[in-house]
């Protein structure tokens, strides 16, 4: 719990004034690198291993910074559009009237931009969710015991070579007849 606590505040100060200082981030990664390395060293070398607990997801964290990142959206068109000396350089005396309509087009541009990587990126990779499936698929055949779509219609096309067996009790006599055959032992 404390460990979210220190991200999300990190990240607060660290997107929500950005604009007011762009090194902001990069001091933040450094930082969470070095962390990270002595959080390494101390589980590796100084304390017991802790007990793994599983978890869904960042439960009302991603809430948090998901919130968290639209409100830094308009801190930081403010801080652009009302304080920052760029307009003034780069523009020729810009009213009140010119400096809203920027911080209006700015945060509906970035808001189009978070809406666009959101349906771009996918929550669940492609990856996952094939293991996903392939684990719910053995599941549904080893502890469900549901039967394959090929042995409902396998009867009309069973041969003599690869015959389907209804149950595990025929096939496990048909596999020591065949072992019977070829002199296998148990």
């Amino acid at each position: 719990m404390a460990d979210y606590t220190e991200i999300v505040v990190q990240f607060g100060y660290m997107t929500f004034f950005v604009v007011a200082f762009p090194m902001a981030p990069i001091i933040a990664l450094v930082q969470n690198h070095i962390e990270l390395r002595s959080d390494a060293f101390k589980m590796l070398w100084l304390t017991r291993r802790p007990e793994p607990r599983p978890a869904q997801d960042m439960g009302s964290w991603h809430e948090i910074m998901v919130l968290m990142s639209k409100v830094t959206v308009v801190t930081n068109g403010a801080l652009l559009a009302f304080t920052s000396s760029w307009l003034d350089r780069n523009m020729d005396d810009p009213s009140t009237p010119t400096r809203i309509w920027i911080f209006i087009c700015y945060q509906y541009c970035i808001y189009l931009l978070m809406l666009v990587m959101d349906i771009a990126i996918p929550d669940v990779p492609e990856e996952v969710q094939i293991q996903l499936q392939r684990q719910k698929f053995i599941n549904s055949k080893v502890i469900e015991k549901v039967p394959d779509i090929e042995a409902k219609f396998s009867t009309k096309m069973q041969h003599k070579e690869h015959p389907v067996y209804e149950t595990y009790e025929e096939a496990a006599a048909a596999s020591g007849k065949i072992a019977a055959v070829y002199g296998a032992t148990k």
